[in-house]
């Protein structure tokens, strides 16, 4: 239980100071966040017991937390800067995250089967390592950031 549940803990500890951190600079956030995701996921699957486990989920919670806080703020942003438009912006990536989900969980499903569970997390981590680099193309929404 504590293994599945440390993320959410996670999540809900540094809800507030991820958000007003965000606030302050949304493209830095999700840079850092994401550079966490990709750390403890790789964590996951190199953890060799229960301990480190538990701190690298731990850690994946706080990486989304930060990182999630930076992309719902520039979304928010972007989407703002066309109301009309606001909804289908917010609409299309939910379909996003929903399509990644249909095909996250049958593909990692296989890689677990063929290779593993630890594999799974490699494939995680390449993932977010991949999102990281594509977040350097995004515009920083907030005026003046760091």
């Amino acid at each position: 239980g504590l293994v599945i549940s440390a993320p959410a803990l996670a999540l809900l500890i540094l809800a507030k100071p991820s958000g007003e951190y965000a606030d302050k600079a949304r493209k830095p956030a999700m840079m850092w966040g994401m550079a966490i995701i990709a750390l403890s996921d790789l964590g996951t699957a190199l953890a060799q017991s229960v301990i480190p486990l538990v701190v690298a989920r731990i850690g994946l919670g706080a990486g989304r937390c930060v990182s999630e806080s930076g992309e719902r703020g520039i979304l928010a942003d972007l989407a703002s800067t066309i109301p009309e438009l606001r909804g289908r912006a917010l609409a299309s990536q939910q379909a996003v995250l929903a399509l990644g989900i249909a095909i996250g969980a049958p593909a990692g499903g296989y890689v677990v089967e063929m290779y593993g569970p630890r594999a799974s997390f490699l494939c995680v981590t390449a993932a977010a390592s991949l999102a990281l680099i594509l977040y350097n193309f995004l515009p920083e929404t907030v005026e003046n950031a760091p």
